[in-house]
């Protein structure tokens, strides 16, 4: 009998981990319900063989378009990024005329089978990986995509020619840019212009600014770090308070996004020393 109760309430437990990513899905299925500007779209297939979604909004006019991306959770545990995600996306449908000549792609959960168990790591082959430290590094000599969500996202924006990319993390209270990487300089070429950026848009919640490895601590092989040196792309990375205002954290992504250059960066070399003694098991949130 107590085996029985045990079964049913892995079970039950199982089902709701299935529905909190279905749950968002349709939520946002229904608020994009009927707008000519929001669609779906799909990234890809991941480790579980599951389908990865994501949201284009196309600005009106035609035209080519500049194409930005923002992407939450790729951390399972770090639900309300993907929330952010939501609202966000409930903005673009309800508003007009935003983000002219601009193309937006939003994936509101990229580790989608972490989502669902509320865990930070993402399985492949029985192995538990970091999703944010999975992409190649100037300063850390390691295997990089062991998961196929990290290797579909970088196909994408190589494919997308994506132009600026805004990251969506919890919990700290910041937006911040390269470097994060394991070096003596954490200062990019672009720095000034980063910060000029990140300070106009945390107007709306007060949130602290700067590279993500002097507001928080390096780490290595993360998005942020690997679309910026690798492509140019104009990246930020978003880490929420513990209790966010949501309505004002949109706005900040309005106007990161909006700050945003129509060309990537043209000299986003990294100049600095690599530190690869220090210990790579630090994680940044």
């Amino acid at each position: 009998m107590k085996i029985l109760i045990i079964l049913s309430l892995f079970f039950a437990l199982d089902a709701f981990a299935i529905d909190h990513f279905e749950g968002l899905h349709k939520k946002i299925t229904k608020v994009i319900k009927g707008s000519n500007s929001l669609k779906k779209f799909t990234l890809g297939k991941n480790d579980e063989g599951s389908d990865l979604y994501g949201y284009v909004y196309d600005s009106q006019g035609s035209g080519e378009k500049v194409n930005h991306l923002v992407v939450a959770a790729h951390h399972g545990n770090e639900i309300l990024s993907a929330d952010l995600a939501y609202e966000f996306i409930k903005s673009l449908a309800t508003k007009k005329n935003s983000f002219k000549g601009s193309r937006i792609y939003i994936i509101p959960v990229l580790n989608k089978s972490g989502y669902n168990k509320k865990e930070r790591e993402e399985v492949a082959a029985g192995v538990s990986h970091d999703p944010n430290r999975d992409y190649p590094d100037p300063c850390v000599n390691k295997k990089d995509f062991k998961l196929k969500s990290t290797s579909l996202l970088a196909r994408f924006v190589e494919e997308k020619k994506i132009v600026g990319a805004i990251t969506i993390h919890g919990y700290y209270g910041s937006l911040t840019y390269p470097w994060g990487i394991y070096t003596d300089n954490y200062r990019s070429l672009d720095h000034d212009i980063f910060e000029l950026k990140a300070q106009k848009a945390v107007s709306y919640n007060s949130y602290t600014t700067g590279t993500h490895a002097d507001i928080l601590y390096p780490a290595g092989g993360a998005f942020e770090d690997w679309a910026y040196f690798e492509h140019g792309v104009w990246s930020l990375l978003v880490e929420l308070e513990n209790n966010p205002n949501l309505d004002d954290d949109v706005k900040m992504l309005y106007s990161s996004i909006e700050s945003f250059p129509n060309t990537r960066s043209r000299d986003h070399r990294h100049l600095g020393n690599c530190s690869q003694f220090k210990d790579l098991g630090i994680s940044r949130p």
